[in-house]
């Protein structure tokens, strides 16, 4: 599955998986924070052993969790 590169997408949802990641998620709002906001990038993560349609999110190259299966994200073309 190819994800589109640039997307607004409105719908709000909870990253799955934050809590096994705590340390990266503070570090990632700490640069957010000194650099003036954050840009959540979705990968396609078709290794994950748990679900192989899994995405990921991350904020400044730091895993921040999962997109849960249940929400919607178009495919790129």
């Amino acid at each position: 599955m190819k994800l589109k590169e640039e997307l607004n997408i409105t719908k709000a949802f909870s990253v799955q998986g934050t809590t096994f990641r705590k340390a990266e998620n503070a570090r990632a709002i700490r640069h957010a924070r000194t650099k003036g906001g954050m840009r959540l990038v979705l990968l396609h993560e078709p290794s994950n052993e748990f679900d192989k349609n899994a995405i990921r999110g991350e904020v400044n190259s730091h895993c921040v969790g999962y997109v849960p299966r249940d929400v919607k994200i178009p495919e790129g073309k």
